[in-house]
């Protein structure tokens, strides 16, 4: 008997304080959030302070105040650089997002513990970073390309990076899985 509202700021502030201003005058009942910056919105903290039925998505913020559903990003993540590391792959590139997102502290925290497990280190030269976006990941893969290193693999922290990191490895001439292998995470179709 509820109806559900789904408003993307598409990590716009501005747009979100508008969201949250335009529901909460409407009297909803609860918010499901996806925090996007670092910093917590003010208006989510008066929502936090006045225990108004809140709940984080995918974005762990380690507050005993704040309700959150999240994956086990850490273990999603160690899955996917197994299989890659399982595959005979040892040169992977990780294309990470923003430091301050709990997914990217997870997912990078799984991509470690696969590299250890496997009596690899990290190469700081072999981590990308990224906003998350397709368009980010995509101009992030050029340029690594271009500095000519060797890699056989990708592991992005998520799908669209992934996707980007495809088109700009197929632009550069190269063909996945023949020549490069890449795994995203999330799963999207």
């Amino acid at each position: 008997g509820l109806e559900v509202i789904l408003c993307n700021s598409d990590k716009d502030p501005h747009a979100e304080d508008e969201y949250l201003r335009r529901l909460i005058k409407n009297n909803i009942n609860g918010i499901i959030y996806t925090p996007f910056t670092e910093h917590i919105n003010p208006i989510i903290l008066n929502l936090i302070k006045e225990k108004f039925p809140l709940i984080f998505l995918d974005r762990d913020l380690n507050r005993n105040d704040i309700c959150t559903v999240t994956s086990d990003n850490e273990e999603g993540a160690y899955q996917a650089i197994t299989y890659l590391l399982n595959l005979g792959h040892r040169r992977i590139v990780y294309i990470e997002g923003p430091p301050y997102y709990s997914t990217t502290i997870n997912r990078t925290a799984g991509f470690r513990r696969g590299l250890y497990e496997a009596s690899l280190r990290e190469e700081e030269n072999m981590v990308l970073q990224s906003d998350t976006s397709f368009e980010s990941a995509y101009k992030e893969t050029l340029s690594f390309i271009d500095r000519k290193l060797h890699f056989t693999a990708i592991f992005a922290s998520n799908d669209l990076m992934a996707i980007g990191a495809w088109k700009a490895v197929e632009e550069k001439g190269m063909h996945v899985p023949e020549d490069v292998s890449i795994i995203g995470y999330d799963d999207i179709p």
